[in-house]
């Protein structure tokens, strides 16, 4: 990444100092259609050798192996295209000459955009599933983060947690062991952490902008149904609900299900301001 910012940076500078001037004289020396403009002068002079370089030279950029690398690297092609855009672009019509031209085309191709989101939407649906896969071996009850359980219950679910995790953890975007998002179950936390992790800077793709927000939805209504499936345990009616027994497992449901009010709630009201800052 380092490498290819050095390069479109010293392009782009050398298309502010010289750009201009030589387009106009490229103008004045060649005949123009009225559609074309700058335009398609820009685009053949200077974006065709520069596609054409990065394409034989750096085939890498385009495959999302690394994702991290590659929303990078895509990141900062599409900012500088727009930025070439704005310097010998002056027309709508001049754009649309610059964006049509067969090296732009072929190098906007390049990028397997598609790949890139199967790769990000398989990272985070593996953490979520595998998450409230644990989660479920607790039964119906509620699974508390550490940070709100007892102190000495707390330390002790941090390392069952660390050692099931295992080599796994890597492979994790989020580490809901040490959320802080106001949640009080790790089921809520690791949803909601999803769910904002579509919309990282550090993740997201404006050209994939549909396929993220299908899978946001799809990421809510795996919490609404994980809830469905795990309800909170009621107490059983009859005589022995007066016995001890009774009256502790009664306590414990009312608890069960004020954890799961809190955080549900908690979760509507994140998810409306998740989505006002989209």
């Amino acid at each position: 990444p380092a490498v290819l910012q050095d390069i479109l940076d010293a392009i782009r500078n050398f298309v502010a100092v010289h750009g201009t001037n030589l387009l106009r004289y490229l103008e004045l020396s060649t005949t123009l259609t009225a559609s074309e403009g700058y335009g398609g002068i820009g685009a053949r002079v200077f974006w065709k050798p520069i596609a054409t370089s990065l394409m034989s030279q750096h085939p890498n950029l385009f495959v999302p192996g690394i994702p991290d690398r590659f929303q990078l690297n895509y990141t900062r092609c599409i900012e500088f295209i727009n930025h070439i855009e704005s310097v010998i672009c002056f027309s709508e019509t001049s754009s649309e000459a610059f964006r049509s031209e067969p090296s732009f085309v072929e190098f906007i191709r390049k990028w397997q955009l598609a790949a890139y989101f199967s790769i990000r939407q398989r990272t985070v649906v593996q953490s979520v599933e595998s998450t409230l896969a644990s989660a479920a071996g607790h039964g119906n009850v509620a699974t508390l983060l550490p940070s709100s359980m007892p102190q000495s219950e707390g330390a002790a679910a941090v390392k069952t947690a660390r050692r099931s995790a295992g080599t796994s953890a890597a492979r994790r975007p989020f580490d809901v062991r040490s959320a802080k998002d106001g949640f009080l179950t790790i089921e809520a936390t690791v949803i909601y952490r999803a769910m904002s992790w579509c919309w990282d800077d550090s993740i997201f793709i404006g050209q994939l902008a549909s396929r993220f927000w299908r899978l946001f939805v799809q990421l809510a209504l795996r919490y609404s149904q994980y809830l469905v499936d795990h309800p909170a345990p009621v107490a059983e009616d009859g005589a022995a609900a007066t016995t001890t027994s009774s009256d502790s497992a009664a306590a414990e449901g009312v608890r069960q299900m004020a954890v799961r009010l809190h955080d549900v709630g908690l979760f509507v009201t994140k998810c409306r301001d998740l989505f006002d800052t989209m």
